[in-house]
């Protein structure tokens, strides 16, 4: 687990070249959630839950 928002700032500063997030905080994830409005990032959602 990481804290969303942190990783979002490092992916929009550069600091990081890209994530693949397939846990969230909340789950679902929030159509708001700052991860999902970054380019470098590849979101999925578990399966088999």
């Amino acid at each position: 687990m990481v804290d969303e928002r942190a990783l979002a700032r490092a992916l929009q500063d550069k600091r990081l070249a890209g994530a693949a997030v397939d846990v969230w905080e909340r789950e679902p994830v929030a159509t708001d959630n700052p991860l999902l409005k970054v380019d470098n990032v590849v979101a999925s959602s578990r399966a088999g839950r």
